[in-house]
């Protein structure tokens, strides 16, 4: 047990970096992948390192809860030093920013591309229903987070027309709202690639963006 709480430690604090679960399911993912070699994204297998040993839940369990205590104050207390906008603070600005222009965008959504773009339908559905104007949107889903710590980031998007002319319109309109809030891109005006964005990764859990969303 005592060569795994390296392991541990690395997964736990790679989870509160990317900033969206609640402790309780960072505590769970963890319990997955130490106790039953259960992976929740397939790049945290990498955090085994090969390593498919099982050991009980009762086992894994109060070391999990304790390195999540510990390193959950831990990023509390750095993000009190964060006194200027992040990337991602900047990333919720251009984000904001294109939602009031009739494209909808989700971040962290749902696992895969396939139930990511299913959501991300959803919300579009919804805003139609409302009588709202929709043009695009632009998402990413909890795979593109779980590598994000890493500094890049990969955003899907599309056209309510489905067309690739006005797919590359909204692709091309995605790519200057993020530039205008400061971050830098990847993309060749292909509707069927997805937007490369490079970001330093630091995402709020204790406080509100200061980019003026």
């Amino acid at each position: 047990m005592e060569k795994l709480l390296p392991a541990m430690r690395a997964f736990i604090a790679h989870k509160i970096t990317e900033g969206f679960d609640p402790m309780a399911r960072i505590i769970d993912q963890a319990v997955d992948l130490f106790a039953r070699n259960e992976a929740y994204c397939p790049s945290y297998w990498e955090f085994r390192a090969g390593d498919e040993s099982l050991h009980p839940d009762t086992a894994v369990r109060p070391h999990i809860e304790r390195i999540t205590a510990d390193l959950w104050e831990e990023r509390r207390r750095l993000e009190a030093t964060w006194n200027e906008p992040t990337d991602c603070d900047h990333l919720d600005q251009a984000f904001a920013a294109l939602e009031r222009e009739g494209i909808v965008a989700g971040q962290n959504l749902l696992c895969c591309m396939t139930c990511a773009r299913a959501e991300i339908a959803v919300r579009i559905g919804q805003k139609i229903n409302t009588g709202q104007v929709v043009r695009g949107c632009v998402y990413y889903h909890e795979q593109d987070t779980a590598r994000v710590p890493y500094g890049h980031l990969l955003l899907a998007f599309g056209s309510t027309q489905n067309d690739d002319e006005n797919t590359v319109r909204i692709g091309r309109r995605i790519v200057d709202a993020l530039a205008q809030a400061g971050l830098n891109t990847e993309w060749k005006d292909d509707p069927n690639a997805r937007i490369l964005l490079h970001l330093d990764w630091r995402k709020r859990r204790f406080q509100s963006s200061l980019a003026g969303v």
